[in-house]
């Protein structure tokens, strides 16, 4: 009896350990998935020599989504859609060290509206877009640039404070090196550097946000904190 009773407890307390951990082990598939994420889309900014890339990447919002994917135009900026960024009179734009400074390099990244359209989307004049979502930023480095299009690609009104009012990207001191998918916010800023914003995220009236790999690395050595792998200790 005394046998039964203690494989009983042992089995609960499994079961407890378990349930406690589940958080945990829910956090760390999430993060390894933003991670996977970030790495896709870097190695597409790579091909910036390609006419435009094609990306399938695991849809965000999956509870108000039917597809679990969606696939992404990369592509560099047209003539046209770089003079609209730079221009004083449109979206105001910078380049770091004189707008002909060829080592920063913007790319535009925009949701492929349905099936076989990848093509012809990539050929499409985001200037209106840019000019509406984009304004008054400083870029240096290599950048993703998100645009958000109308129709299934729009942001869903499901807090009561309206963040379709809130999306695009402004009033950044600087930003480089960083991932800014269509449908974030990020506004405000004094400098946005080494850091990958998704549909939905919000980076609004901060000073530095960044993370570079010296600090990955420091934050290993010194606290013994995996960024990557987070740690159970």
């Amino acid at each position: 009896s005394s046998s039964s009773h203690n494989e009983i407890h042992i089995s609960t307390m499994n079961s407890t350990d378990d349930a406690v951990l589940l958080p945990f082990h829910q956090s760390r598939q999430s993060r390894h998935a933003y991670l996977a994420r970030t790495h896709s889309l870097l190695s597409a900014a790579a091909n910036s020599n390609e006419e435009f890339t094609l990306l399938t990447l695991p849809t965000v919002e999956q509870e108000d989504e039917r597809r679990p994917t969606s696939t992404y135009i990369i592509r560099s900026l047209s003539a046209k859609e770089r003079t609209t960024l730079l221009d004083p009179q449109q979206c105001n734009c910078r380049l770091a060290n004189g707008n002909d400074n060829e080592k920063v390099k913007i790319q535009l990244m925009y949701r492929v509206a349905g099936n076989g359209e990848g093509s012809a989307m990539s050929k499409w004049d985001m200037s209106s877009s840019l000019k509406a979502q984009v304004r008054n930023n400083c870029f240096d480095g290599q950048v993703i640039l998100g645009v958000l299009l109308d129709g299934p690609d729009a942001v869903k009104e499901t807090v009561p404070s309206s963040l379709s009012n809130l999306v695009g990207v402004s009033n950044n001191g600087l930003i480089q090196n960083t991932i800014l998918e269509p449908g974030c916010s990020v506004h405000n800023n004094a400098e946005v550097s080494n850091s990958h914003a998704m549909k939905y995220a919000a980076i609004i009236g901060c000073g530095t946000v960044s993370c570079d790999e010296t600090d990955v690395a420091t934050s290993k050595k010194k606290f013994n904190f995996d960024m990557a792998s987070g740690s159970m200790d």
